[in-house]
């Protein structure tokens, strides 16, 4: 028998601000929401309601942690710049592309 439960969850630790969290793989559904945004991004709709979706995806992606800490969307905002959520967004896409690749 697999017992799901008891898996071997890798983490990648990040700081924010006075934060230090590890965070888990996200769930299908959250990859796919983020691919959606990207898609967004390169069709050129709304600049600000882009940012503000990519706000609120690096806050949920940074709130899937560990030890259950909440980062919001505002804190996001007040903490990182634009630059540092680029840096962000390539890192952590690259994480979880190498979880993919290595079944282990």
């Amino acid at each position: 028998m697999i017992d799901l439960t008891q898996k071997n969850t890798r983490t990648l630790e990040v700081k924010i601000a006075d934060k230090k969290v590890k965070l888990e793989p996200p769930k299908i559904k959250t990859i796919k929401k983020l691919l959606n945004i990207s898609s967004k991004l390169s069709e050129g709709t709304d600049p600000e309601q882009q940012i503000d979706e990519l706000i609120d995806m690096i806050a949920k992606l940074l709130s899937k942690n560990s030890k259950d800490i909440e980062v919001t969307p505002k804190e996001v905002e007040e903490k990182l710049d634009f630059d540092t959520m680029v840096v962000f967004l390539n890192d952590y896409l690259n994480w979880v592309s190498e979880i993919k690749s290595d079944p282990n």
